[in-house]
């Protein structure tokens, strides 16, 4: 496979530093608050530079919404194909596993993303190409699994868009309710798991 050109390897690596110091700054400062100047000062360039890339700040965090819903929706498939041949409770684990673990390590993005929400900050919402919302693509995959557990006759026939929902939610729920924390979300996996499959009754 012929290597990309050295233009195009430079210009994605500025990219990422731009939207890597954009979290950096939105993280301290918030989004409103995340100056142009401090973010190129993060990623040491000049302000300039960023116009190279993105004409406004709101299309600099479009980008940065986008690129790390691809990363989560990626974490989520490699977990799906790693685990597909695997009874319902373990493909059921590797799904809330791969988002747990995946804002592990954006912890600081996921507080930009619901002081965003919170907000009501137009942004992560007109990036090019973001053919669906992030939480319809999470719906999907999460009836996915569950398809797989009603079809190992685990899980309600009749329920199946509901159990996804719930799922989904729980998942939000928990990142949202520590996303302060410095915890692991990851292991809170198998309890998620067993909350969803069993109730919350003793």
């Amino acid at each position: 496979m012929k290597a990309p050109p050295l233009r195009l390897v430079l210009r994605e690596a500025t990219t990422t530093a731009l939207l890597d110091a954009a979290e950096q700054v939105a993280a301290r400062d918030g989004i409103s608050g995340a100056s142009l100047q401090a973010i190129a000062e993060q990623a040491g360039v000049a302000v300039g530079t960023i116009y190279n890339y993105f004409d406004d700040k709101t299309l600099l965090f479009d980008a940065l919404f986008a690129r790390r819903r691809e990363e989560l929706f990626a974490t989520i498939d490699a977990a799906t194909k790693r685990h597909c041949r695997e009874p319902f409770d373990r493909q059921l684990a590797a799904f809330v596993r791969a988002v747990f673990e995946h804002f592990d390590v954006r912890r600081a993005f996921l507080r930009i993303a619901l002081d965003a929400q919170a907000e009501r900050l137009p942004v992560g919402k007109g990036q090019a190409g973001n053919k669906q919302p992030a939480m319809q693509q999470l719906q999907q995959r999460a009836e996915r699994v569950v398809r797989i557990g009603i079809r190992e006759g685990l899980l309600r026939e009749d329920a199946s868009n509901l159990l996804a929902t719930v799922l989904v939610s729980v998942v939000k729920g928990v990142l949202a309710a520590r996303a302060l924390d410095e915890q692991p979300f990851a292991r809170d996996t198998e309890r998620v798991v067993d909350i969803f499959l069993h109730g919350a009754a003793k």
